[in-house]
């Protein structure tokens, strides 16, 4: 949420799934946390079956307004001391908010098309985004977003109208077809995108992609690392845009930091048995946050946080 402030969903336990739902609150920097009242739900793996008050994510705008959602929503105005569920036309399986605005990316019960919702920070009243399918991807600067991922990407330069951007295609190299599978924002102009595709055991091709015009066009910044497979994702600190941090995962965890655009690479590997990473974003220009461990319960090592940008990583324990 901030470089000071922030909150994290777990549980105790954690081999027995689902689990109950904890929640924590630190108000300098990790350094100390103490517990926030969460809903009697369970905390489950995001996309599986699941009760219908379950969930899998924590989201916060600011210190007073935060989510807990999917596959449910439930919502708090007072710092977590009161929670209450939400209806939803669907599963929220992304949430972000800039400048007061709140998004969610929502599948509807049974499957189907992903759709966008919006919502004053502070308010329940979700409303339809038209014409917007967010593929599960929200990407903000200020009061520039995005929703989705190229070819299929929406754009906003006032929170309030959206527009779809000219389809951008990830190449077809040596008959391969790459993907795109993360955006990053540095700027509310500059962005990166992250284009991945099947290689050898362990590891993926990948390119990265540098966008000057909001998206309008993308150019190459070069080629990403190829080791790592699993849940490659791009992270910019806010106003750094030639500093970027590519979260990967295979045998091992990999954190690749590139601070020329993505055009070279430093690549550092945890040799943790490929547990990987979620939730990896930065609240500064130097710190930032992700989890250690790529999925909830399985192989779960902790918090790390970065106060230089990404150059070095630590942990940080919660009692």
């Amino acid at each position: 949420m901030s470089y000071r402030a922030g909150y994290v969903l777990g549980t105790r336990g954690h081999t027995k799934l689902p689990g109950a739902a904890l929640l924590v609150r630190t108000v300098n920097g990790g350094r100390t946390w103490a517990a926030v009242p969460a809903p009697a739900v369970r905390l489950v793996n995001p996309g599986g079956n699941a009760p219908g008050s379950a969930v899998s994510a924590v989201f916060f705008a600011d210190v007073n307004n935060g989510w807990l959602f999917n596959p449910a929503l439930w919502v708090t105005h007072d710092g977590g001391r009161h929670w209450r569920q939400l209806p939803f036309p669907g599963m929220p399986d992304a949430m972000a908010a800039s400048n007061g605005v709140a998004f969610a990316s929502v599948t509807p019960w049974g499957g189907g098309q992903t759709r966008l919702y919006t919502s004053r920070v502070g308010t329940d009243r979700w409303t339809l985004v038209p014409g917007v399918a967010p593929a599960a991807t929200l990407t903000f600067y200020g009061r520039a977003g995005w929703a989705g991922l190229p070819p299929n990407l929406w754009a906003t330069a006032d929170l309030r109208h959206w527009h779809k951007l000219p389809a951008f295609h990830c190449p077809v190299l040596h008959g391969v077809s790459y993907q795109a599978s993360s955006l990053a924002a540095g700027t509310p102009t500059r962005l990166l995108l992250l284009c991945t595709a099947n290689a050898a055991a362990g590891s993926m091709g990948k390119a990265v992609y540098a966008s000057s015009n909001g998206g309008r066009t993308f150019h190459l910044a070069g080629p990403a690392p190829m080791p790592g497979s699993v849940g490659s994702t791009l992270a910019i600190p806010p106003g750094r845009p030639q500093v970027v941090t590519l979260a990967t995962a295979d045998g091992a965890s990999l954190l690749d930091r590139s601070v020329n655009g993505g055009g070279t690479w430093r690549m550092v590997l945890y040799n943790d048995g490929g547990i990987g990473w979620r939730d990896m974003r930065y609240v500064s220009p130097t710190v930032g946050w992700l989890v250690h461990g790529g999925v909830p319960f399985i192989g779960y090592n902790g918090l790390m946080r970065t106060v230089n940008a990404g150059a070095t990583w630590y942990g940080v324990p919660i009692p």
